[in-house]
Order: structure tokens, then C-alpha cells, then sequence
């Protein structure tokens, strides 16, 4: 490709550029559409058709414009690195196959091949090592789910970079479907629904690892953070006669990036506070529940917390004769569930010991047991 060519990647139209002959057709003010966009097209188009019906000056021109994308390449432009490579390397391909050049099919195949590497490296288009994959200099395009590190989503190429608390048993109450719906610009980040948080005392980026705090920070259970809304009063919550809680309903506003409009929403936020750090706390939630619905069912309320800690979290459901608990150990454990029924009069000392990390259900109307560990959950 000559030097003048090379400038109508980015110059066409121009006055050094005027695309006023059958060779320079096509070219447009952006580099995209004259290195890949048309050319991909065109190409696609021509394998639609076949090389066999075509005329030889189509045929001849399919090539004219798949040759002017795959000899990028070979010029000194910034834009040719992650997906772009790909790109243009796909419309080689389809050359190659177009002219039946095994040479050329090869050539673009070994290009790549050389692109898709695994590349831990801050702010360059490649794959990362948790399934991320960066784009326009390291942004954040695609992830899996499937690496438990940082916030437990995409630990080397993080896109919530306050999201540290995400992985700490975020739990979210849908009443209406948009309860949360653009939020986080604006939301408090040490203020994650469902989470146990000692308030403001960690970073809030992912290049640590959590450990217990020693600091005076107070500590929360955060019942919700969510649009305020006249609805909001359709979850119920009962609470442990120890607790204490603070709520607030507040306009915040954030940004979501330099390049868009502040996110200003008003937002309701409920914690209960944890003035007694080695005891532990409690709460159910009603949703979507009305308030006269909700009294009946708290007077009915039969869930007990039998054990409540690291080791152990177990309730008993009197109205349904239930034993639930988790072993939260990789060894398992043991727990004696202080129980009071009147139809089970021998179960008031009841022990439960298992060998792993399991979730357990036992059900006294039946004497049906069921375990299922969650190391393979």
C-alpha cells in the first residue's frame, strides 16, 4: 500500500485526499470503515456470490478491496491491536478462500493466533487471565463469572472499581424489576445490600484481600440501598430485640464517566448497627408484603436462630417442624439446637455433627434428611 494510501485511512475527503477516481471509491473520514468496515462487506459480499459468478473485474475489485484492508498490516498505524487484528485478519481469511490462496488463509490464521495470548498488563487490548478482555486501551468489554479472587468476578481487569464489598454476600429485594436500576454512580459503595460491613475501613478496590478489622470503624448489616420509591414500605422486616437500626432516605448524585450526564436519584438505605461485635444479629425480610399483611404474618412468625456464627448458622421453623442449617467449616462441625416443640418433647437437646462443608435440612414430621454439600454447589 503506498504512502498515499496510508493517508486516506484517516484523511479521506480531505484536500490531500479527494477520492475522485475508481481506485479511491469507498473511503470514508474514519480510519474503521476504510480498514475494516467496507472491506468486510465487500468481502462477505463476494463470498455470498462465489468466485465463479462473478466477472472477472468484480472478482478483480473484491480482492482490490480486501488486499486495501489486509495491508494494514504492514503500516505504521496505532489502531491495529486486540479485536482489530482480528478483524482484519478475518477478511484475509475470506480472501484466501475467496482466490483460493492457501498462503494467504495461512498468513492471516498465524496472526491470530499471535493475538490470542493470555496478557496480564494493564491498559492494553489483549485477554486476561480471569476471562476479561480488555479493548481501547484496557477497557473492560467482556467477562466471565467464573473466578472466586478480588471481587470475585474479573480480578485483573476490574470494572467496578469500588466494588470490593460486591463479593461479600450482596443480596438484592426486587419488588418492581428497577429497584436498582442506575444506581451505582451514585449509591454508597460501603453500603451493599445484604452485606456485613465495618464501615469505610477497607479500600474499596479489589487489589487486596479482606481480613479482619482492627479498626474502630462501626460495623453494619445493611438491610437495603435501593430507589426510594412510595412502594418501598411493601418489604417487611422483624428484627432481633437487640438491634438497633438507622435508616435515611437522601438525594445522591454521581457520575458515570466524564462523558456522560450525573445520575441524581433518591435513594432509601437501612442498617442495623452491630454495638456488640462478637455478638451476632438477625433479620427476616417480607417482600412484597402490605402492612396489614405483614402484622399477621409477624405475629405468626416462627423462625428461631438457633446458632448464628462463623462456624454455624442454623434455624428451626416451628410452624413447619424444620431444621435448617449450614456448616460453614470445610471440616464440618457440630451444633445442639436448644429446641422447644410440644409434638417433639425429645428434641429439645437435638445434635447435629457432620464431616464437611454442607448445607442440612430435617424435616421432624417425616424424619426425611437432606445434605448437600457446597464445596461442589
Amino acid at each position: 500500500m503506498t504512502s498515499a494510501w496510508h493517508g486516506r485511512l484517516t484523511n479521506a475527503h480531505d484536500a490531500s485526499c479527494p477520492c475522485d477516481s475508481a481506485e479511491t471509491l469507498l473511503w470514508n473520514r474514519n480510519w474503521f470503515s476504510n480498514a475494516i468496515g467496507v472491506p468486510h462487506l465487500v468481502v462477505e459480499a463476494c463470498m455470498i456470490m462465489g468466485q465463479k459468478e462473478l466477472a472477472e473485474d468484480v472478482a478483480n475489485y473484491c480482492m482490490f478491496m480486501s488486499g486495501r484492508s489486509y495491508e494494514v498490516f504492514d503500516l505504521p498505524v496505532k489502531f491495529m491491536i486486540g479485536s482489530n487484528i482480528l478483524d482484519v485478519s478475518k477478511i484475509g481469511i475470506d480472501a484466501g478462500l475467496l482466490s483460493s490462496s492457501e498462503t494467504l488463509v495461512a498468513d492471516a490464521y498465524s496472526k491470530i493466533h499471535q493475538e490470542i495470548i493470555i496478557k496480564n498488563v494493564a491498559n492494553i487490548d489483549e485477554i486476561r487471565s480471569d476471562g476479561s478482555f480488555g479493548l481501547k486501551v484496557g477497557n473492560l468489554t467482556h467477562a466471565n463469572a467464573g473466578n472466586l479472587k478480588g471481587n470475585r468476578m474479573i480480578y485483573i481487569n476490574d470494572y467496578m472499581p469500588f466494588g470490593f464489598h460486591l463479593s461479600n454476600g450482596a443480596l438484592y429485594t426486587y419488588l418492581k424489576g428497577n429497584d436498582y436500576k442506575d444506581i451505582a454512580a451514585a449509591w454508597d459503595w460501603n453500603l451493599i445490600p445484604g452485606i456485613a460491613v465495618d464501615y469505610n475501613a477497607m479500600a474499596l478496590n479489589c487489589s487486596h484481600n479482606q481480613f479482619p478489622s482492627t479498626t474502630n470503624a462501626p460495623v453494619y448489616s445493611v438491610i437495603d440501598q435501593k430507589h426510594n420509591s412510595l412502594r418501598h414500605s411493601n418489604v417487611g422486616y422483624i428484627l432481633d430485640r437487640k438491634s438497633s437500626i438507622s435508616y435515611s432516605v437522601k438525594e445522591k448524585s454521581g457520575n458515570w464517566s466524564s462523558t456522560q450526564l450525573p445520575t441524581d436519584v433518591t435513594l432509601f438505605s437501612a442498617r442495623l448497627h452491630h454495638n456488640v461485635l462478637n455478638a451476632s444479629l438477625s433479620y427476616t425480610a417480607f417482600p412484597g408484603t402490605d402492612l396489614d399483611t405483614f402484622r399477621s404474618k409477624s405475629r405468626q412468625f416462627s423462625l428461631q436462630s438457633t446458632q448464628n456464627d462463623a462456624q454455624v448458622s442454623a434455624i428451626y421453623d416451628h410452624a413447619h417442624e424444620t431444621v435448617f442449617v449450614v456448616f460453614w467449616n470445610d471440616a464440618g462441625g457440630s451444633t445442639n439446637l436448644n429446641i422447644t416443640h410440644f409434638k417433639h418433647p425429645d428434641a429439645d437437646n437435638l445434635v447435629i455433627t457432620v464431616n464437611g462443608n454442607v448445607a442440612f435440612i430435617y424435616d421432624q414430621r417425616t424424619n426425611n434428611m437432606s445434605l448437600r454439600s457446597l464445596v461442589d454447589a
